[in-house]
């Protein structure tokens, strides 16, 4: 599994470089880098990559986010959740709750090696929606287990999600009321009141956080500088499963994972 993990790495940095030189994403998979990747769930991201131009996405607009997204430190963090994750917990048929998770990198990560049965990525920003759910389209159509859904993480009730979200051909509304077995939050360092949304887990609830140092984002309103200024944003924890630190080019990364 380690080694599955770690090609995934590599494929996705892979991919970085290619959205870089590729001017015409729609030739995206017949590129030779990518042929030693031979999966089903890298075909299928692909070519969800080499259409987005066919469907109406605005590459102009996407080309830097996704080499963000894709970039060495976003997917090195991810990775390294999903390793340690896997230690604690397979996810087997588990809801996670991602927040923050953007255009769905690590939503594809947890459905590509893990079990987990719904990922429901929770995104402020409306303009990722409609990428997050093409990218990850198998996975919407598949029983509904991955939606991206517009909401501000600092006003969800954790006990019981109540929720009203388009299907994916956008027909008809869906109305659902879900509990998270597990919630995930690598975007700690934008939360400006990190207490005010820390307050709304409840007790006894499974999580994975994640935040940094960089410096460098205006957006990044609450940085912390080690593991343990990361570690006293908690107050009483009921207990901490794995702490540990990923230092990147340009930052470091601190992550935790416990039980509220």
């Amino acid at each position: 599994m380690q080694q599955k993990i770690l090609l995934s790495e590599q494929f996705l940095i892979t991919c970085r470089d290619l959205i870089s030189q590729t001017s015409n994403l729609d030739i995206f998979f017949s590129q030779r880098k990518l042929m030693k990747f031979v999966d089903v769930n890298y075909e299928n991201l692909c070519k969800r990559l080499s259409l987005l131009e066919q469907n109406n996405f605005d590459i102009i607009y996407w080309r830097p986010i996704l080499l963000d997204a894709f970039s060495k430190g976003q997917v090195k963090s991810k990775i390294w959740l999903v390793k340690e994750l896997l230690k604690i917990d397979t996810l087997e048929n588990k809801t996670v709750f991602i927040l923050g998770g953007w255009i769905g990198i690590l939503p594809l990560l947890l459905f590509w090696h893990t079990s987990v049965n719904i990922i429901r990525n929770i995104e402020l920003d409306e303009k990722c929606i409609d990428i997050s759910d093409w990218l990850l389209k198998e996975f919407m159509i598949d029983n509904f287990r991955y939606k991206t859904i517009h909401e501000d993480m600092t006003k969800i009730n954790y006990s019981k999600f109540n929720f009203t979200t388009p299907t994916y051909e956008k027909t008809k509304l869906i109305n659902k009321i879900e509990v998270p077995d597990i919630i995930i939050n690598t975007s700690c360092d934008h939360l400006r009141n990190f207490s005010n949304w820390w307050d709304l887990i409840p007790n006894g609830k499974m999580f994975a956080i994640q935040n940094n140092n960089f410096e460098e984002i205006n957006d990044h309103t609450n940085i912390v500088n080690s593991l343990e200024e990361f570690k006293s944003q908690l107050g009483k924890c009921n207990k901490i499963l794995y702490e540990g630190e990923l230092e990147t080019d340009k930052y470091n990364r601190y992550m935790i994972i416990g039980i509220k």
